[in-house]
């Protein structure tokens, strides 16, 4: 028996459908990032002298105020003086135009056996709270020899607010303005009363720490007398 043809290869299995369609394309990349921003503008620098109109003194020996103010003035009028001996010194002027001729003319130089270092000072003179204030402060006043009456005839021409007068020989003269209190500076420090030599200067105190002082107290004594009230009806 012939033997039988062999069998027809088998046909390649179908191509899969669409060769497994092709993937979708990758979605577009996302655009590129908005630019950064331009990189900000550098900050200009500072200015070579200070609107403090002051001067920075560094290896400031063991002069004064007073030292200081002397040395300055060349450069111009000295409105203010600040020192820790030994470290430095803050010199301040009317003007910033002596600024620049402070450091051209000291700086590097000899100031009172020290040489200095002087640069544009970056800060303000500080605030003096005596400056503004309205109350002096008065001294020696002996309660004992002295009445009110006497002090307010001593002050006349002054608007007096209120008087304190105080056990150790003192007393503070509350007046209704820092200028009428920078008047009676000039008139009556140093002048005599009952025989001494007053020392008269301006004080930080306030009429409205003196309204809290006394409101203070007052809560005191209150919560003094509620804690016997209490304690007596145990």
């Amino acid at each position: 028996m012939p033997p039988k043809a062999a069998a027809a290869p088998a046909k390649a299995p179908a191509a899969k459908v669409a060769a497994k369609a092709a993937p979708a394309p990758k979605a577009a990349a996302p655009a590129a990032k908005a630019a950064a921003p331009a990189a900000a503008a550098p900050k200009k620098a500072a200015a070579a002298t200070s609107n403090s109109n002051g001067v920075y003194v560094k290896n400031w020996g063991q002069g004064s105020v007073a030292d200081a103010t002397a040395a300055f003035s060349a450069a111009g009028k000295v409105s203010h003086v600040q020192i820790r001996r030994g470290k430095y010194a803050l010199v301040f002027f009317e003007n910033s135009a002596a600024v620049k001729k402070a450091v051209d003319s000291f700086n590097g130089k000899e100031v009172n056996g020290t040489t200095v270092i002087v640069t544009a000072a970056k800060t303000a003179p500080k605030t003096d709270k005596h400056d503004a204030s309205s109350v002096v402060f008065v001294g020696p006043i002996f309660r004992e020899n002295t009445t009110r009456k006497q002090l307010f005839e001593f002050f006349a021409g002054s608007k007096i607010v209120k008087l304190r007068r105080y056990e150790h020989n003192y007393a503070y003269v509350y007046l209704d303005s820092a200028a009428t209190a920078q008047k009676v500076i000039k008139e009556k420090n140093g002048a005599t009363f009952h025989g001494k030599v007053l020392t008269v200067k301006p004080s930080t105190r306030s009429l409205e720490q003196e309204k809290a002082r006394n409101e203070h107290s007052k809560q005191l004594i209150e919560i003094h007398a509620w804690k016997q009230s209490k304690a007596a009806t145990h």
